[in-house]
């Protein structure tokens, strides 16, 4: 299990379906500024964070691990097992597959996990970032702002996605607030903060956080906390009031909404 759950310079950790296969597929950007545009996702494996409302915690909720993590669908402690989830790809194995599902007229590709920045010193996640680029893909990578990229892999990038965690995700300060990375996001002009909000209670750390690294509200969203679409709808509207006045931007969860759940592969 040890070499499964290690970075690799040679291949790159994907989570994987049920038939094995790796988990890259086409769909439509979900969330954040570029909602609506037809994506292919890459969803690699392995986490540094521990959130209570992960709906992807088969990227890094492994067995012998002892902290409790309960199932957003059973509520139970469920452990996952990395060989069952884990597929190991080479960049040119992915690109193949990006290429099989994009057809020619899907230009965007977002790099997801998990957090897909653990893998930023790894030398085929950098390589897939440079076949990416030479393809004319528009890349995105959705982080949680807890790691800094290399100014090889920032370069590479053309929109970075930060999902900074509160209080309300369950982890702690120390681990989820990062003083050196939040300075370099907020200094990017391609990087987007997007809040998971659970409801008005939330916002006094957002408040703190956007003033703490003079965050522009232009580039903060306000997401809905929820697997599905009653549960996102129950605070939209609260949430849109908040965005009213405060000067941010509502971010939906389209995939939930048309498929009604924060479902594999969609």
């Amino acid at each position: 299990m040890a070499n499964l759950l290690k970075i690799s310079d040679t291949h790159l950790k994907l989570a994987k379906f049920a038939n094995g296969e790796p988990e890259i597929f086409a769909t439509v950007q979900g969330e954040g500024i570029n909602t609506g545009i037809p994506t292919v996702f890459i969803r690699l494996s392995l986490c540094n964070l521990r959130c209570r409302w992960c709906d992807t915690s088969y990227t890094w909720n492994w067995e012998g691990t002892t902290f409790k993590h309960k199932d957003m669908k059973t509520g139970k402690n469920v452990k996952y097992c990395p060989k069952k989830e884990i597929i190991e790809l080479t960049s040119i194995e992915v690109m193949e597959y990006i290429s099989k599902v994009s057809g020619p007229n899907i230009h965007h590709v977002v790099i997801t996990g998990g957090e897909p920045l653990m893998h930023r010193s790894s030398e085929a996640f950098k390589h897939l970032l440079m076949l990416l680029k030479s393809a004319g893909y528009h890349i995105e990578i959705e982080t949680n702002g807890t790691l800094i990229p290399d100014a090889y892999v920032a370069s590479l990038i053309d929109q970075f996605n930060v999902s900074p965690k509160l209080e309300n995700s369950g982890n702690s300060v120390h681990a989820r607030q990062k003083d050196k990375v939040y300075k370099f996001f907020a200094q990017c002009p391609n990087t987007y903060f997007k809040f998971v909000v659970t409801g008005k209670a939330d916002l006094d750390e957002i408040f703190k956080l956007q003033a703490l690294y003079n965050i522009t509200a232009a580039k903060i969203l306000l997401m809905p906390e929820g697997r599905t679409d009653k549960e996102t709808q129950a605070r939209a509207q609260e949430i849109v009031e908040l965005c009213k006045q405060n000067g941010y931007r509502f971010c939906n969860r389209l995939h939930v909404w048309i498929w009604d759940g924060a479902l594999r592969g969609v």
